[in-house]
């Protein structure tokens, strides 16, 4: 007996209930509130089966600590005295077909009646994740560092010419630290009814963040095309996929974006695209995601690095399996943009904790590198890809004196009670000082009155 699980079932139901008119204003989806895992500590989780005739029970080891909600297998098993589906074996249907290098170009030219052109050899891909930028001056000096290194005027003349073969920048979300906060219906009915200001109010909003993220983009766009994806608390809506940032927020950067008429004049450079993403570098389909995905799915399984969890994303043909059960993602009718239906070459996931490399190959001979980038505002590492060998290499920029601050900071927050302490003893030193030379002062009042009393009978005398 076989069964699988569907997504339609969910999309065609909630698509009904988005057909309604809605006041922008006052509805809106908010992210869910944050969990560190979703699986009991008892283990009791009950799993199930499900499609569009209902809901089977199931149970068995080959399931237990290695699907997530929204899996698509099929299950062979045997059907129990209670209802349920003892499961004995599983299949998944694996990687799909993978593209050869260069087939979009090739199929556009082919269709122009051109010939294929000789191509150079392909340069590096830079990733950057996390940059999470408040405006503060405190991210100034990495932000000027990552800038000088990615634009070649850093380091002896060996690294500039190992930067100088970066072909192209992907900012893989997290590009600001907190872009738009979304406040619950209570304290957004509160904060309206407290005061209303006219023009700008700097407590509802904050441009330094953009401005500074502007200042960034606009100082590397002439050396190097950008390619930058949304993230977690980027100002993008919360529902996957996310869709890009509006160039509106860069009025600098956005000289080098594509125009929207043809007759604009643009630099062309800079691509603001969705979260997740799915497009062509140098000919290899590269599939990029601002790492919610993969941070959502390691909250079920225990012991998963995220690297396998990319890989078990990719072999169930689906970029983000917890959506919309843990995950919020729009509702679509007629398909699902987050199935996959073409494996890519290169898969990227942002925002992750620590760097992380792998190469799965399918059964037709697909082979697929993995890559989980960390973020940058905490390890202050880009991580760097040989698109013609795939070999990975991360560089660390990050100033001399950021690793010595954060040790002092460290040193006094374990050593605050100590120096309470010392304070105290001091003041208690203070005060012994203070009664000694009190002490001495009426010693030398009394003997001066003695003094004053001996001249006075002298006089008399």
């Amino acid at each position: 007996m076989y069964s699988t699980t569907s997504r339609k079932t969910y999309n065609r139901l909630v698509s009904t209930m988005h057909a309604a008119p809605s006041n922008t204003t006052q509805n809106w989806i908010a992210d869910p509130p944050q969990r560190d895992t979703y699986v009991s500590a008892s283990g009791d989780d009950e799993m199930m089966l499900e499609d569009e005739s209902g809901r089977l029970r199931v149970s068995g080891e080959p399931l237990r600590g290695r699907v997530v909600t929204g899996c698509i297998l099929a299950a062979l098993g045997t059907e129990q005295d209670d209802g349920s589906f003892l499961v004995i074996a599983t299949q998944y249907a694996d990687l799909p077909r993978q593209p050869p290098r260069w087939e979009r170009d090739d199929i556009a030219l082919s269709k122009q009646k051109k010939k294929i052109p000789k191509r150079e050899r392909a340069g590096k891909l830079a990733i950057v994740s996390g940059l999470e930028l408040t405006g503060a001056d405190d991210d100034a000096i990495s932000l000027d560092l990552l800038v000088e290194y990615l634009t070649g005027e850093a380091a002896d003349p060996t690294t500039q010419a190992l930067t100088s073969q970066i072909t192209r920048l992907v900012i893989a979300g997290g590009s600001l630290e907190q872009g738009s906060p979304i406040l619950s219906r209570e304290d957004f009915a509160a904060k309206k009814a407290a005061a209303r200001h006219y023009g700008y109010d700097a407590s509802s909003y904050n441009s330094a963040p953009t401005e500074r993220l502007d200042d960034f983009l606009c100082d590397i766009l002439p050396t190097l095309p950008i390619t930058m994806l949304p993230g977690t608390n980027d100002p993008s809506n919360v529902a996957l996929p996310q869709q890009p940032l509006h160039p509106a927020l860069f009025p600098k950067t956005r000289l080098y974006a594509e125009p929207p008429i043809e007759s604009n004049q643009s630099l062309n450079g800079f691509d603001a695209v969705t979260n997740p993403w799915t497009g062509d570098i140098d000919g290899y389909r590269v599939l990029g995601t601002g790492g919610q995905t993969v941070k959502d799915l390691l909250k079920y399984l225990k012991g998963v690095s995220p690297v396998e969890a990319m890989e078990k994303m990719l072999r169930w043909r689906c970029v983000a399996p917890t959506a919309p059960d843990t995950l919020w993602c729009y509702p679509f009718q007629d398909g699902d943009p987050l199935m996959m239906t073409e494996c890519p070459h290169i898969y990227i996931a942002g925002c992750q904790k620590k760097f992380e490399t792998k190469t799965i190959k399918g059964p037709a001979g697909q082979k697929v590198l993995l890559v989980s980038v960390p973020k940058f505002r905490t390890s202050g590492k880009i991580v760097l890809i040989d698109l013609e060998s795939w070999d990975v290499e991360v560089v660390q920029v990050r100033a001399k004196g950021d690793q010595k601050i954060k040790q002092e900071k460290k040193k006094t927050k374990t050593k605050a009670k100590s120096g309470l302490v010392k304070t105290e003893g001091d003041k208690s030193l203070k005060q012994q000082k203070e009664k000694v030379k009190d002490v001495k002062v009426d010693e030398d009042t009394e003997l001066k009155q003695e003094q004053e009393k001996d001249g006075d009978v002298k006089m008399e005398e």
